[in-house]
This record gives structure tokens, sequence and C-alpha cells, in this order.
């Protein structure tokens, strides 16, 4: 049973998962749970445990991160599906890497069912795009410049700006040399 499909399960049962003392996953009700369901907890206890610390508290909080790529229908645009990565690359802000790994692979499924060409590139564009490109907050700080002040008095280009220079020949541009002439 694959860790979405565990998910799923845990959901129809109507179980919530907890985590006591460091690494112990208890599901709540216990006489709920199958052979089957005990043995994908065991096998996917490490990355129920990183699920479970990284701060939702449902099983579902995982489907809801995703739940933006459900209904998007065959080859969707690609501004729709921007938006929608972009959310779910929000959503992984400050999440543990192996929720963040979690999400990726189920992203990637969900595109390719979807006929989206290279979704294994189109998710890692999304997910590994700077916070500060999407307009999110960034760790440095913002620059903001004001429009500079008018030079105090007129600049005359027949004028040497520096003493002991001579000024340009009439018809001399900048950038005129013997490569601009050709």
């Amino acid at each position: 049973m694959t860790l979405r499909e565990l998910l799923e399960t845990l959901k129809c049962f109507g179980l919530k998962l907890a985590l006591h003392d460091g690494d112990t996953v208890t599901a709540e009700p216990p006489e709920m749970l199958t052979p089957a369901v005990r043995a994908a907890l065991a096998e996917h206890h490490a990355a129920l445990v990183a699920l479970i610390r990284s701060g939702p508290s449902s099983t579902s909080s995982f489907d809801a991160l995703l739940a933006g790529l459900d209904g998007l229908g065959a080859r969707p645009p690609a501004e729709l599906l921007q938006e929608r990565l972009r959310a779910v690359a929000d959503g992984l802000a400050g999440v543990d890497p192996l929720v963040r790994e979690l999400v990726r692979a189920e992203a990637i499924a969900r595109l390719t069912t979807l006929s989206v060409r290279t979704p294994a590139r189109v998710v890692d564009a999304a997910l590994n795009a700077r916070p500060s490109l999407r307009g999110g907050v960034g760790s440095g700080r913002g620059l903001v410049f004001t429009d500079p002040e008018p030079w105090p008095e007129p600049n005359d280009a027949r004028r040497p700006r520096h003493p002991g220079l001579l000024p340009r020949p009439p018809g001399a541009g900048v950038g005129r040399g013997p490569r601009a002439a050709n």
C-alpha cells in the first residue's frame, strides 16, 4: 500500500493519527486497524512521523495541500496550472524535507494522469522557485530607490567635464568609434 493509499484508507475508516513519546505513532480508534493497515503504518512510519511533525493535525492535510490539482482536466491551461502549483509551493513553506518530497512525488503523479508534459520538471520549477520570484518574503530586505535629483547645472557636451580634457569635436557622439561606423 502506498502512502497515499494509506492516508485515504485512514480517512475512510475515520482513523486519527497522533505522535507520542518522540516517534510512536498511534491510531484512534485502534479497533478499526486491519492487518493490512497495521503493515502499511509500519512501512510508512518515518513518512507519517514527518507528516505529523510538520504541523498539520489531520491526515487530510496532505490531500488539502494537493486538492488544487484535482479537477483540472487533461492538459490544463498553463496559467491555471501555474497558479495551483504556486499554491502548493506556498503551503510547503517551512515543512519537513520529507513531507516536501512526498508532496512532490504525489504532485508529479497527479500531473502525469493529467497528461502534462514533463511533470517532474514543472513541479520542481514550482517548488524550487525562490520566494522573492513568487512575490513572497525573501531572506533579505528589499531596496527602494528614490528618483535621482537633477544635476545642479546644465550639462554642455561641448565643454570639458574635467580640467585638462578637450571638448568633443562636432559630430562625435558617444559610442561612435571605428566599429560603430560600419
